[in-house]
């Protein structure tokens, strides 16, 4: 007890302190997942890893690829009794995309049976204003509902009993959304919680994830909360990269000698050709409707 007191004694001080989100992570990584870029310091103003090409490029130094593939990936891989694919998630406007790219084109090479999903981290904003309800297809996810439902304060005949009653709501809850194509499923454990996760949830949730009327006093992290994800594809996508393709047609000459940098680098004529792409990307989506 005495030790769970002091790490809680501890949390708001971590709120304070934490600069990067791997201040509040709590897992346990095997050295060879961890793969650090030397070249770049993290909030280095003056060499800055903001450039798509800068990514390819330092995908593309030796010492960098020959440690990522042969001492890492494959460690992995090879570990792997059925290997079903690869989930890459990095950012969408900086040299991670770039260094994304490039590793996407190597698995496609190297493993052409596997699926390889990569997901792009857009600014939020730019996310936002692309948010649409008139849905070509969409997946949704729900979990730890069931569980919640054990501890809510309401008529027993009103609470939620069987996994079934879960899936027919959240069944009838996606089918508001105009979409063709849905697919749904339901997971049974909440979303789990470390004790050092950052204190942004609502001071109303309770140690079980509920909301309640009344304010949780002192602040108890939750051990899981009960969630609920949706993928959703749209036409308004075309709205999206519109919004992506407007600032790449603004770029001055000076910034576009700096994508030219490199092994890598964009000549003039590649540019145009990336920003040709991005507007025919765009109007694919109109087949969509």
């Amino acid at each position: 007890m005495s030790v769970l007191k002091s790490n809680q004694d501890k949390l708001p001080e971590l709120d304070q302190t934490a600069s990067v989100w791997s201040d509040f992570n709590k897992l346990y990584y095997h050295p060879k997942t961890m793969v650090e870029i030397r070249q770049y310091t993290h909030a280095d103003e003056e060499n800055q890893f903001a450039l798509f090409t800068q990514g390819q490029d330092l995908f593309a130094d030796a010492d960098f690829r020959e440690d990522f593939e042969e001492e890492r990936l494959r460690y992995f891989v090879e570990e792997c009794d059925s290997l079903q694919g690869f989930n890459l998630i990095a950012d969408a406007t900086n040299g991670f995309a770039g260094l994304s790219a490039s590793i996407t084109e190597y698995l496609q090479e190297e493993f052409p049976k596997n699926s390889i999903l990569n997901v792009g981290l857009h600014d939020e904003q730019l996310v936002e204003r692309s948010e649409a309800h008139d849905g070509i297809g969409q997946f949704g996810v729900l979990r730890g509902v069931l569980g919640a439902a054990q501890h809510q304060q309401v008529d027993p005949t009103e609470r939620i009993t069987s996994k079934a009653q879960v899936q027919q709501s959240f069944d009838q809850f996606l089918s508001s959304f105009p979409s063709p194509i849905a697919r749904s499923a339901i997971v049974d454990t909440p979303w789990p919680i470390s004790e050092t996760f950052p204190s942004i949830l609502n001071p109303n949730i309770d140690s079980n994830g509920l909301v309640t009327d009344h304010r949780t006093t002192p602040y108890v992290c939750p051990a899981g909360i009960p969630l609920m994800t949706r993928l959703h594809t749209s036409p308004r996508i075309k709205d999206l990269i519109q919004d992506v393709a407007k600032p790449v047609r603004s770029i001055s000459a000076r910034i576009a000698n700096e994508f030219a940098k490199g092994d890598n680098g964009l000549a003039l004529e590649d540019f145009r050709k990336m920003v040709e792409d991005l507007d025919e990307l765009a109007d694919a989506y109109d087949h969509f409707l």
